[in-house]
């Protein structure tokens, strides 16, 4: 969160803009300090932040795994009608000026721009390209424009359909990636209108392709839409650890316990947040403070775990240096 912060006073030109942070479990004493280094931060906590900072403290998964949904949706209607979302892993590298991109979506009726896509272009899939000088608009090369034949193929499982769809090539992972040209978790600069619609019928959970059937029923909605990136990736994201153990790591690596000494380190001024913003940080780097401060665990654990989270986005096509 601090390399966040850092990095937004760095490179973001503006100064007439507001930072909220929606946390769900940052214990206080490392809230407290973010505040002391960024005090026009404000920051909206969660129902279960209580229970939950009290576990990230202890470096222990939550019992509570409530999804802060409703938190994220609150701050989406408190916001301004546009709106840059990032995760607290995701930087800026270079200069912006965000009201001119603000601007130019207004002129060009955007609802969504993309500020960085990995190096992988197929999540900026396209059939059309009309340039400017802050972005590039895009008509989405996307294989269901069809709500219903988007649910058929890609939410429906009865009947093998999903099965067949892959053995016919109508499903493949670069056809799949195509639909964040329209749809992302962060590092996006939002239209507030199509956020919320976004999250439409959520029940609670984190359903990307019902997230993706909510965008493609907008657009049929809204025939003039905006879908756009910038001409320049502005961001990164880190990959030397996750918010909790991924599912789909085999690699032994507790993040939780992780987590929780990175965290010391930082309030202790061990851990230099700010370390080289153009990338991220070096396997040197994070060993080196796993060795030299005692960490509980092999650090081979953790350089193991590193190498598969990465090579899990490679395999997307995905471009991390």
């Amino acid at each position: 969160m601090d390399r966040c912060l850092y990095s937004i006073q760095q490179f973001v030109v503006d100064n007439n803009y507001n930072l909220v942070i929606l946390d769900d479990g940052t214990p206080d004493i490392y809230l407290n300090k973010i505040i002391e280094k960024y005090p026009k931060v404000t920051i909206h906590k969660s129902s279960a932040y209580a229970e939950k900072s009290v576990a990230a403290l202890k470096g222990l998964a939550p019992k509570n795994k409530t999804i802060p949904i409703d938190l994220w949706i609150d701050g989406a209607k408190n916001a301004s009608n546009y709106f840059l979302l990032l995760e607290d892993d995701i930087w800026f590298t270079k200069k912006v000026r965000l009201s001119s991109l603000i601007e130019n979506m207004k002129s060009n009726k955007g609802v969504f721009t993309k500020l960085f896509w990995l190096g992988n272009n197929d999540l900026i899939q396209n059939k059309k390209i009309i340039q400017n000088d802050f972005l590039n608009y895009i008509t989405p090369k996307i294989p269901f424009k069809s709500p219903f034949l988007f649910w058929f193929f890609f939410k429906v499982n009865r009947y093998k359909i999903y099965k067949i769809s892959k053995f016919l090539k109508i499903y493949t992972v670069k056809k799949k990636n195509s639909y964040y040209s329209i749809y992302s978790v962060a590092g996006v600069f939002f239209k507030k209108e199509y956020f919320l619609e976004l999250w439409k019928n959520h029940n609670n959970s984190v359903d990307e392709k019902l997230q993706i059937l909510n965008a493609l029923t907008f657009i049929r909605k809204k025939k003039s839409t905006g879908f756009a990136y910038t001409k320049n990736e502005y961001l990164k994201t880190g990959f030397i650890s996750s918010a909790t153990n991924k599912s789909f790591i085999k690699e032994k690596c507790d993040m939780h316990q992780l987590n929780a000494f990175f965290n010391k380190l930082w309030f202790h001024e061990k851990f230099d947040s700010y370390k080289n913003l153009k990338a991220d940080f070096s396997e040197d780097f994070i060993e080196n403070l796993l060795l030299n401060n005692n960490y509980p665990a092999n650090s081979t654990e953790w350089k193991n775990w590193s190498k598969a989270f990465k090579n899990h986005f490679k395999k997307m096509g995905c471009n991390l240096n």
